[in-house]
């Protein structure tokens, strides 16, 4: 079984899309670094790499 991707993308509106499998959210911009401190913080409390992924790519959306 292949896993899913992440998929981090901005929508026309300039808001942040994030997705893997089913799961997706929208969210404004500016709440972009919050949630990657949160994905960060969740890997570190519980050593999932998927957090650590999750982070990483909300960070590198140019």
């Amino acid at each position: 079984m292949i896993a899913n991707k992440i998929e981090v993308r901005r929508t026309e509106d300039g808001q942040v899309m994030v997705s893997k499998g089913t799961w997706s959210d929208t969210f404004p911009e500016e709440q972009r670094e919050a949630w990657a401190k949160w994905y960060e913080q969740m890997h570190n409390d519980y050593a999932y790499d998927g957090y650590a992924l999750m982070a990483q790519s909300l960070r590198d959306l140019s």
